[in-house]
């Protein structure tokens, strides 16, 4: 299974000169421990990414903590990372466990 990118209507925006998307994002059946889900740029409608900003999400994905994991450079890549912590242990979460409850908001800024 894969990620499902579900785009919001209205979501598109531009900040500055940066053009701006947002999906919800529904994980899968089968988490992929280091690097975690990588979500590329052309996935979400752009042609490289600067980043991305957790903006929401269902109940589920509560559960976890979730971050954005990109190259820390502040360039411009074709892919971020999206990577899964357990809360109580601060640990990743383990190979191939199922967060296909999860629904994550997210705003990808891009070109």
């Amino acid at each position: 299974m894969a990620l499902t990118f579900t785009k919001i209507k209205d979501g598109g925006d531009v900040w500055g000169k940066k053009p701006v998307s947002v999906f919800d994002v529904t994980l899968d059946s089968s988490y992929p421990a280091t690097p975690g889900y990588v979500i590329n740029a052309r996935d979400v409608g752009h042609k490289a990414l600067y980043g991305a900003a957790i903006i929401g999400g269902n109940q589920a994905s509560g559960a976890g903590n979730i971050i954005i994991d990109t190259d820390g450079a502040g360039t411009l890549a074709t892919s971020v990372a999206l990577r899964v912590f357990v809360t109580s242990t601060g640990v990743e979460v383990a190979n191939g466990v199922s967060l296909a409850t999860y629904v994550v908001r997210l705003a990808f800024i891009g070109l």
